[in-house]
């Protein structure tokens, strides 16, 4: 369940945002690597944006298969499955 506001004009039309489209995100495509990520992130966070996605196109993809990471560019230290927050991943 998300939430959902919904004005109703005085015309009788209706308009309603869901929340789950309204969060903070950063989604680009070209960054270089997980370092380039990392700084873009945290100048981010450190400026006071508010940020709660993180969507990096195709670029983290070996070779751009599904699945998969570059193993030179978007080699991880740590297990992004048990990462719960941009916190932990900086």
């Amino acid at each position: 369940v998300h939430p959902f506001y919904m004005i109703l004009e005085p015309d009788g039309k209706a308009h309603g945002v869901l929340i789950f489209n309204s969060n903070a995100q950063i989604s680009r495509w070209g960054y270089k690597d997980f370092d380039e990520l990392k700084k873009v992130v945290s100048r981010n966070i450190n400026a006071g944006v508010p940020l709660e996605v993180v969507v990096f196109d195709i670029d983290y993809m070996d070779r751009y298969k599904d699945f998969t990471l570059n193993p030179v560019c978007f080699a991880m230290t740590y297990d992004v499955s048990k990462t719960t927050s941009l916190d932990s991943a900086m």
